[in-house]
């Protein structure tokens, strides 16, 4: 992953070089195949070079009165190479400024793919910053009086010596409280993420941040058979993951044995060996001491099939309140996933093996979705034998109890808003709480946009390039997710197995005990045995918080004297 920064002034300020030099040693981490800056009066653009792909050049690049600077990787190169009639040669940067030469400030909304870029309009005095739709490229940004300056991670903001900042400490104790529903909040005051699907647009006199796709428009999707819903689900699954199989760098895939890595690795693996590029490089955590958390016999599993070179990774030479940052990294946020240890895991494991690229599975929870919506549909529409004959299939398969399912997925949705409020002052619970959602699109749609993914991913790419390591994830594709949210729910849970849909796509592709497997890997059992270590007895997770938060704070600088984190969550 490449990074890039910039600085754009407001009135007749000019671009210092001494300025964009400090955010270039800033990122220094992320640019091993080079870097530059440029600058043009009151406009300065920092680039960093991690090539993992052939059709990358230098940059910041300047056409005309056109300069960006990017981090990008597109899946539909081939569709606008034709629509641009660019030549087969053309850089992926190159690629994104023909297409801000035909659709202008709209461009972010014809581009597919990971990316996060910044261009100049030199004739029309006009910045363009954009991100891709689930965010998996990384994009800050700092904004006062028509002066912006972005930067792929925090530091790269820090490092100017105008840019004051303070701790968020609202955004502190909402992390504290696990709130992490504002996906443009950063734990620094004046400094915001740029969501995911957004862009911002300056131009003299303002600023303005929009939205270029949005899967509350997703349609319906309806096909005749199960049969074909199945096969246009591994249609549009395969083409993501050959999307992700570009470039020289040596490409690994995680897999854990569950559903979303393993059918990730496996389609690679298939793809890869009709070029007799295998095999195919994974990635597996086992566990000794959790032995609850293990799940080395559907590892296993997948390994029989042939084609991996399967690499052992072992989390548990770590534990849940590890110090991941050092002095240099505290000018970020703190690494802030209590599942860290198996991340870093895998990372090291995979720049040991060699491998730049790593195919993950995240993101097929969301996308694919469980499907539990259906129980609530059922008993909406009156078919409630139905909504208690397919929580019981679902308990049985997953080895949930049923009446938590009950609870939540059919009680909760539909009890009135008067009841469930009464409820909650009778159990001692300040205010009423939104309804539960009352159809499986809507649980689905509120999955998908949750602010927990775009942070889950920043994280992850923070983790990742300090190894110098590229995560490219294949469910995060936005047809792919748009497909999955129009499905019928009895397309996502069927006889009690979730994500029915991708199951029976890649039936002929996965191992059977994949795809007959019910339940899903816990990881929460490595976690609490690792606090067990800090002395935690209850509320593990909340005694995590407290710990990596209040360890970070104290790096950045002092908080106000109210602000200590234990503080700040225990009241709330």
């Amino acid at each position: 992953m490449s990074a890039i920064a910039g600085i754009v002034h407001a009135g007749a300020a000019q671009a210092e070089a001494r300025d964009l030099s400090a955010m270039r040693l800033a990122l220094a981490h992320r640019g091993p195949d080079g870097s530059a800056c440029w600058a043009s009066g009151p406009v300065g653009f920092v680039h960093l070079l991690h090539r993992t792909l052939s059709e990358t050049g230098p940059q910041p690049l300047s056409f005309g009165p056109l300069t960006i600077t990017a981090d990008v990787r597109l899946d539909n190169r081939p569709e606008l190479l034709r629509e641009l009639a660019a030549g087969p040669a053309v850089a992926e940067e190159e690629l994104v400024l023909l297409a801000y030469r035909r659709w202008g400030v709209r461009c972010p909304a014809h581009l597919r793919g990971d990316f996060a870029f910044a261009i100049w309009d030199d004739a029309e005095r006009r910045l363009l910053l954009a991100r891709d739709h689930f965010g998996v490229r990384q994009l800050h940004y700092w904004e006062r009086a028509g002066t912006v300056a972005f930067s792929t991670e925090i530091r790269g903001l820090r490092a100017l010596p105008w840019i004051t900042t303070s701790v968020d400490e609202s955004r502190l104790a909402a992390m504290g409280r696990l709130d992490l529903s504002d996906p443009g909040a950063t734990l620094y005051q004046g400094i915001r993420r740029l969501p995911p699907a957004s862009s911002l647009v300056l131009t003299p006199g303002s600023v303005r941040l929009s939205r270029y796709w949005s899967l509350e428009d997703a349609p319906e999707v309806r096909l005749p058979s199960s049969a074909e819903y199945a096969e246009a689900y591994r249609e549009l699954f395969t083409r993501s993951v050959e999307a992700r199989l570009r470039g020289p760098a040596r490409i690994g895939s995680t897999l854990s044995g569950g559903l979303d890595s393993t059918s990730v690795a496996c389609v690679a693996r298939d793809l890869l060996g009709g070029r007799g590029e295998l095999p195919l490089a994974v990635f597996s955590a086992r566990y000794r001491a959790a032995a609850a958390s293990d799940e080395s016999q559907f590892i296993d599993a997948a390994l029989a099939g042939g084609g991996f070179a399967g690499h052992t990774v072992e989390p548990e030479r770590w534990g849940p309140l590890s110090d991941w940052e050092d002095a240099q990294e505290g000018s970020d946020e703190p690494l802030f996933n209590p599942q860290m240890a198996l991340h870093w895991a895998l990372y090291e494991g995979a720049a040991a093996a060699g491998v730049s690229v790593l195919l993950d599975g995240y993101g097929g929870d969301a996308v694919v979705s469980h499907g539990a919506g259906r129980l609530t549909e059922l008993a909406g529409s009156g078919h409630l034998l139905d909504a208690l004959g397919q929580a019981w299939a679902l308990a049985h398969e997953s080895g949930e109890p049923l009446l938590p399912l009950l609870r939540q997925h059919v009680v909760a949705p539909l009890t009135p808003a008067a009841l469930r409020h009464l409820w909650r002052l009778l159990r001692r619970r300040q205010g009423l709480k939104a309804a539960p959602p009352r159809s499986e699109r809507m649980r689905h749609l509120g999955d998908l946009l949750s602010g927990n993914q775009g942070f889950a991913l920043g994280i992850a790419d923070r983790a990742a390039a300090r190894h110098r390591v590229e995560p490219r994830y294949p469910f995060l594709e936005p047809r792919l997710a748009e497909f999955c949210l129009g499905l019928p729910a009895n397309e996502k849970l069927d006889g009690g197995l979730s994500r029915s849909v991708a199951r029976r796509g890649l039936v002929h592709t996965l191992p059977p005990a994949i795809t007959t497997r019910g339940g899903k890997g816990n990881l929460g059992p490595a976690f609490e045995l690792g606090m067990k270590s800090f002395g935690t007895k209850s509320d593990p997770v909340r005694r995590w918080s407290d710990h990596v938060l209040t360890r970070w704070s104290r790096r950045v600088g002092p908080l106000h004297p109210e602000l200590e984190v234990s503080n700040a969550t225990a009241a709330h």
